[in-house]
Formats: structure tokens, sequence, C-alpha cells
């Protein structure tokens, strides 16, 4: 049998900041957090969201603050916090306003800014010009000059400082440079770095956050390497941004949280959903749980995890889509929506797989052409596989471990087959999970991820509690979030803020009541401006808050309908569809 490959770390040895009284980092807890959606003005509004979110789990709870008015609010609002003995840490979430930092940072216990709008400038244009060495470095004293007074107001107050980057935020100056990529990301924070170390300040978090799983993993990996470079580890916030509600919204986010934890990545997270924030709290707790248990902890190999090929190539060089196989009990019809690629049936005491046509597959351990071979394993893998082992091209290999084992002895596993040339593309991996629902996905998603970035071939889901219908729908939202098999729409969508223009669950349900019937199209639905534009990079269609009760259109990046009433963004929003020939008809209800 080969070596076994070298575990992750369960923690990266990061520093510890203190957030008030909360230590972050280090060997203490994964902190979670949330976010109010009211801003500080509505002082008992956003007081009583802090006690919910306190009240339901909450370590740390940020509020924006868009301007300075809001910041001289929060004052109100910890005198309030303080008068009903609610003691969590505030966090002030600013942007575009360095003065509102420099007053929130004297009332809370940490500010977050963002580099892409704290000083630089973002349009909605992107990068329209060149950049001499002069101008840059003019621009990166302009930034100390505008964060070197906060970082006095911090060291003054004891008010920690987190870095925040967003994907869909940088600035045109580091997208003219580095272009809308990780490696922009991690400069972009690196600039605000270099100038706290140089006012010897080190209460600083960092975070690399996108709507994208797979670009929010890279980032953070990228991120953590100049860390380790430079010789300082700060602590790392981590969360995917924007990434939806239901189902959808929980299965992206612990994708990206649990790919990251399995690397020892991450000393807080927050689960951001489009939803009421309390709803994001339990996802967040149990990703904690699952991490402080080692179920996360993965190994360290030279493929696992690896993103870029999450797109395994055919000997033809088209893609292969991974298969999705449930279980069909006995009086359960195959499902129809979303349609599974095979349902396995028992038939004669043995079990089968059966497509939609209903055709017949064996499930066995005969090592010829044509066949669906089992490979299970409850302890370890074997020192030696069959010898009659063939790698014959249309035969499907189904391997099976533990439902209990943590990720890295799953990894180990199929670390080994591949160093015996057992091919990923024509691996299916069969788990078998308690639970169902949200729980079900978000546990599949946490400990999986890395196995099917890496290019598993198939994935066989049932479980006790979930029939083949919920399996194959959580099957099939996990294959997307990781980019791997687009079978229905993508919603891209951010969590409600004080800066949202409009009702955003209401909006979303609307949009997705009427779309999700739809195939491989991506719609963004953002609250507002801030990260819209550059959140919705890839999607198709992009439907931002433009001001009250005010909608802009797009089609991809290029603004299409501006100020749309909301009254008639969602039907201006399908026109869009439809113009574009990219419309189909919902299927007829079927009565029962």
């Amino acid at each position: 049998m080969t070596k076994t490959p070298e575990r992750y770390p369960r923690r990266l040895p990061t520093r510890t900041v203190y957030v008030g009284d909360v230590p972050l980092g280090g060997a203490h807890p994964i902190r979670i957090q949330s976010m109010t959606v009211s801003t500080p003005e509505q002082v008992h509004q956003t007081v009583r969201e802090i006690e919910a979110l306190a009240h339901a789990g909450c370590e740390l709870v940020r509020v924006t603050v868009p301007q300075r008015r809001a910041a001289e609010c929060l004052k109100d609002v910890k005198a309030e916090l303080n008068r009903r003995h609610c003691r969590v840490p505030l966090i002030a979430d600013v942007h575009f306003a360095p003065s509102a930092a420099y007053i929130a940072a004297r009332y809370v216990e940490k500010v977050r800014i963002n580099p892409g709008n704290f000083q630089d400038r973002k349009t909605l244009q992107g990068p329209q010009r060149e950049w001499t060495d002069q101008e840059w470095n003019e621009a990166i004293a302009r930034i100390a000059d505008r964060l070197r007074p906060l970082l006095q107001i911090c060291r003054e107050y004891g008010t920690a400082l987190r870095i925040g980057v967003n994907h869909g935020s940088l600035s045109d100056r580091i997208l003219w440079r580095w272009g809308d990529t990780p490696e922009g990301m991690v400069e972009s924070a690196w600039e605000f770095i270099r100038i706290c170390q140089e006012e010897n300040f080190h209460q600083v978090v960092l975070s690399m956050k996108a709507s994208n799983p797979l670009v929010m993993i890279d980032a953070y990996r990228l991120l953590v390497l100049r860390m380790k470079q430079e010789g300082t580890l700060y602590p790392l916030h981590i969360g995917v941004t924007e990434a939806g509600n239901q189902l959808e919204g929980r299965i992206k986010s612990a994708i990206g949280i649990g790919t990251l934890l399995a690397e020892g990545i991450g000393d807080t997270i927050r689960v951001s959903l489009a939803e009421d924030p309390v709803h994001e709290v339990p996802v967040a707790w149990h990703l904690r749980r699952l991490a402080e248990q080692g179920m996360l902890q993965g190994v360290v190999s030279e493929f696992l995890g690896r993103t870029d090929l999450v797109s395994a190539k055919a000997g033809n060089g088209s893609v292969l889509v991974p298969y999705v196989i449930v279980r069909c009990r006995r009086g359960e019809g195959y499902p129809r929506q979303p349609q599974p690629d095979f349902c396995a049936v028992e038939e004669g005491g043995r079990l089968i797989l059966k497509d939609v046509r209903g055709r017949r597959y064996t499930v066995g351990s005969l090592h010829k052409p044509g066949a669906f071979i089992c490979l299970t394993w409850q302890d370890s893998v074997p020192d030696r596989l069959p010898a009659n082992l063939t790698n014959a091209p249309d035969v499907y290999w189904i391997v099976e471990g533990n439902p209990e084992w943590p990720a890295y002895q799953w990894e180990a596993w199929i670390h080994d087959l591949v160093e015996r040339s057992l091919p990923l593309a024509r691996t299916i991996i069969r788990v078998r999970l308690g639970g169902n629902g949200y729980y079900l996905g978000v546990a599949l998603a946490a400990r999986f991820a890395r196995l099917f970035l890496s290019g598993v071939g198939g994935l066989w889901l049932e479980s006790p509690e979930s029939t083949a219908t919920e399996c194959a729908t959580i099957a099939f939202q996990f294959l997307q979030g990781l980019r791997r098999r687009i079978e229905s729409v993508e919603y891209i969508a951010c969590p409600s803020c004080g800066r949202t223009q409009f009702h955003l669950e209401e909006v979303v349900a609307a949009i997705r009541a009427r779309t999700q019937h739809l195939k491989g199209i991506k719609i963004a639905i953002m609250g507002c401006i801030v990260n819209g534009l550059g959140e919705m990079a890839d999607a198709d269609y992009g439907y931002v808050g433009s001001g009250p009760g005010r909608v802009h259109l797009y089609r991809g990046r290029q603004l299409v309908r501006k100020n749309v009433p909301e009254e008639e963004a969602v039907d201006a929003l399908i026109a869009l569809i439809k113009e574009d020939g990219r419309w189909e008809e919902p299927p007829p209800l079927t009565r029962h």
C-alpha cells in the first residue's frame, strides 16, 4: 500500500486578536457571526436584531455603516445594548466613507473596511486607463493617509480591524493590473496589511469573499501562502458571499467553508443567506461542530481539492459530467424532477441500477466491461486491490467507505486509488448519511466537496430519512455549487443589510417562482451596487437595487434597463430572458 498522505492541521496557528472580550484565532474556538438587516439609525430595530442573533448563538454581530450619521448612531445602539445586558461584540461594516470608520471605531469592537472602495476608485465600468508607477505609488500613499488615522483610533480604543476583500468590489486600479482574480484579491488586501505593519498595528483579521465558492477557496489558499511567505498568520474570517437562499445557499456556503476548514483555514465564519439572518446561525454552528469533531480534516495531496480539475476530460476532449444515483425504495417511482441518471433498486435480494428508460445494469464485484463494480471497505483500503482489476473504458467503480469516517480517511482512500491508476472520472462515491433536507445537504457539501473538486465521476447519495427525489435534489445542488454539473438556475443573491434597496427575501422568492424551471443560467439578485456588479460578474442576468423602489437590469455586465420601477422589474427580467431566446415555458402541472 502506498504511503498515507499527511493531514492538514486542525487549525492554522494564527495570532490571537481580541474583538472586545472575545479572543479570535490561535487555539480559540471558531467564532460564529452574522449581520443585521437594519441600519444603526433604526436604533431599537437594530438592537432587537442583535439580541435575536445573540440568542441564536452569534458570538459577533456586524452592522452596516454606510455613512457618518449611521456611525454616530452606534453610540446609541451600544448604550441600549448595555442597558439590556447584551454584551455581544459589534462590528461596523464600512465601505465608501473612511470618516464613518473613524467614528465607528470609537463605539464598536471591530471595524470592517473594504479595500476595493475604502479609498480607491470603483466605477461601474471597471478599469478605463493604464497606471504609471508614479500614479500607482501615489494611490498607495493616499490609502495610507486615510488608513493611518483609523489605525491610531483603533489602537487608542482597543478596536480590531477586518480587512475584508470582496471579489465583486476590487478597485479599478487592482483590476487593471491583476484582473478580477484571486491574485488580485490577495494583492488588494496586502497593500493594506503592509500599511498596518508599518504602523506596528496587528489587531487585524482578513477575509477573501466571493459568491463563487471556487474563487473564494482559491483566494484564501493564496492568502495563506502569502502570509506564510511573509512570516505572519492573521486570523481569517471565511464565508461565501451572496450564496443565495434555501438549500442552494446552504450548500454553496458549506462547499466553501467546509473545504477551507478541512485545510485548517478559518477562525470565524459567516453563512450568508438571502433570508432572516437568524437562519444563518444554525448552519454555521453545524459546520463548526463538524470541524471540532475532526470530521472535516483533510489530507495534503497534489490533486485533492484542486479547483482546476472540476471538469474531468474524456479521451476525446469532451467534458465528463458526474453521474447522479439515488436509492429508490419499494413503492417509490423514478424521480422526475430532478431526474437522476440511475435509481438503485432491490430485485431478488440484490441491487441493480435502472435508468429512466428502464434499462438495468448490474452492481457487483465482477471485473468485466460494462459493469458497475463495488469496492467497499469499512475500515481501510486493503494492501492489494483485486488481481483481476480492469481499467476498461466502460467500467465504473462504485467506492463506499464507512459513513462515520472523517474526511481524511475518505480522501486518503481515494488518494491511494489514484496512486494505483484507478481513474477518478469513472469513480462513483457512494455516500450514505443520516439526516434530511438542509442538514443532509450541508453535511454532504462540507465533508465531500474536496473529493468532488478533484474530478470524481459520480455521486450515489442515499439517506434513510430522505426520499429518492430529495436525495436527487441535494446531489444536483451539490454538484452545481461545485460547478461540476449545471442542471438548474443558479441564484446569486446577497444577504439583506441596511444598504438593501428592496425586500430581498420577497424578491428572491418571486424571481425563483417564475424562473426555477429554466436550466443552465445564472441570475444575480443584488440589493445594492456595493458589491453587485463584481459578484455577478459571471451571471447571465442581474437584478440590482439602484435606489428606493428602483432596479437596474443587466445582461452580464451590460446595463440594459435603468431605474425600472420595482413593481415592473420581475416582468422586465423575464422579458429580457425571452428576448435572448433563453426562455422555456414551465412544464404543465400533473394531476395525481
